[in-house]
């Protein structure tokens, strides 16, 4: 079975570790693991999907966060050094998709220069991230 952009796949433990070139992201052993959306996805009875359009994108991106029930969530943009650059979202997301929009500002409303970003949408067993360009 192939996995595209898989750098490295891990077990320790319990737990299963993925490095997809983008992120690294460490799974419990009783989650089911399929991609969803380009990124790799942790399914517990909450199956989550994440789509990001347009990437590249100039002024603004729409993030569209699908879960199959409820689930409190949180989604983050990070530069490619991991550190956190805004918060969207942190609570309950209804079952179904739901959009946000990120307009390629920090956490402070200041502008973000080119580059790639990552957004990541986790919750309680679920844990999935998508690749952004921001083009000034």
């Amino acid at each position: 079975m192939a996995f595209p952009g898989l750098q490295s796949l891990s077990l320790a433990q319990d737990h299963l570790w993925i490095d997809d070139g983008c992120d690294i992201q460490i799974l419990p052993l009783d989650c089911i693991l399929t991609g969803v959306g380009g990124g790799v996805a942790a399914l517990q009875g909450n199956p989550v999907n994440l789509q990001v359009h347009p990437t590249p994108f100039n002024p603004r991106t729409m993030l569209t966060i699908t879960l199959a029930a409820p689930e409190h969530i949180a989604v983050a943009i990070y530069d490619l050094q991991g550190r956190l650059v805004r918060s969207l979202v942190n609570g309950l997301c209804p079952a179904g998709p739901s959009t946000v929009y990120w307009d390629g500002t920090d956490r402070d409303g200041r502008p973000l220069g080119s580059g790639v970003y990552l957004a990541q949408c986790t919750g309680s067993r679920i844990k999935v991230s998508q690749k952004l360009v921001l083009t000034r």
